[in-house]
């Protein structure tokens, strides 16, 4: 009897266990599906050390805002960045014209994609869902920022067996080893999320490397769900310079990358046509003068 309620107590806890861990998965899968679907302002931390910030050319920008619309399938997208003294110095913006960045100096320019616009949606990125059936998925009720939250984490289940890794990263055993101490530095093996308990969004994301090293953060100290966000916000800028090649090349304003400029006037060519049209009767009556004079002349011969 003794083991038959033990027995029982193991196959209900299980249970429980299992449960739970499902609904770890259950509200980390519905977070990322809202969160996509969301309407929201928020502001941020600069997640890029300062050193970064020589290598890629940009200035220091402490604060950023961030302005996400979604309507009706569409997408919109504005990233301003300020300075340690509040002053805006680039803006970055996604729209159905494409992506396109204004500098401090008011200068603006088409761009073939904007990763720093673009790094706000990382939040919720989804997870693959072969690395999410090699994963435990764990969750605990947290507060964030004065907020009732839940904490979602994701443990990649490889210990020190590399057969998941290489699995999930679809290499031969040669092409595995060269990259291995790669994966082990660089790829995630732990995830952190922390996600509004109310609205269901993804407020903070984490992540972690084999060694407990963090390797990504993206967050947001403050949001905004009820932000009137304008159509004006995400319109397309005036006066394009042109398109460059990289979102690089506009923050260091390097003008010979440009692979397009900004399009040619467009003419009013109706006076173009009034002054061919002249010039053609002008023409036409000067070749019947000539034609006539040889037809008298012809006629005065036969005389």
């Amino acid at each position: 009897m003794k083991s038959f309620k033990i027995s029982l107590f193991l196959i209900v806890a299980a249970w429980c266990i299992n449960g739970y861990a499902l609904d770890a998965k259950r509200i980390l899968t519905d977070a990322t599906a809202n969160s996509k679907r969301m309407s929201f302002a928020a502001e941020m931390t600069n997640p890029f050390p300062e050193e970064s910030i020589q290598v890629i050319i940009l200035p220091r920008t402490p604060k950023w805002k961030f302005f996400r619309k979604y309507d009706d399938g569409k997408l919109f997208l504005r990233l301003e960045m300020y300075d340690k003294n509040n002053k805006m110095q680039v803006v970055y913006l996604k729209n159905d014209d494409g992506f396109f960045g204004t500098d401090e100096a008011d200068v603006s320019a088409k761009l073939i994609f904007s990763s720093y616009m673009w790094f706000p949606e990382s939040i919720h990125a989804d997870i693959l869902p072969d690395e999410l059936a090699h994963s435990t998925v764990t969750v605990a009720e947290t507060t964030y920022k004065g907020g009732r939250c839940y904490e979602v984490v994701t443990t990649l289940n490889a210990g020190d067996d590399d057969k998941v890794l290489q699995e999930l990263a679809k290499d031969d055993d040669k092409e595995f080893a060269k990259k291995r101490q790669t994966y082990l530095e660089h790829r995630t093996y732990v995830r952190k999320f922390i996600i509004d308990k109310e609205n269901g969004l993804i407020l903070s994301r984490r992540h972690y490397n084999k060694n407990g090293e963090e390797i990504f953060v993206c967050e947001f100290d403050y949001v905004d769900y009820e932000a009137n966000l304008p159509n004006s916000l995400f319109k397309t800028p005036k006066n394009i310079i042109g398109t460059f090649q990289s979102w690089r090349d506009f923050a260091s304003k390097k003008l010979e990358t440009m692979w397009a400029y900004p399009e040619t006037p467009k003419y009013n060519f109706s006076m173009l046509y009034k002054v061919i049209g002249g010039v053609i009767a002008g023409f036409a009556a000067v070749l019947g003068i000539i034609i006539f004079a040889k037809w008298r002349k012809k006629k005065n011969n036969y005389a």
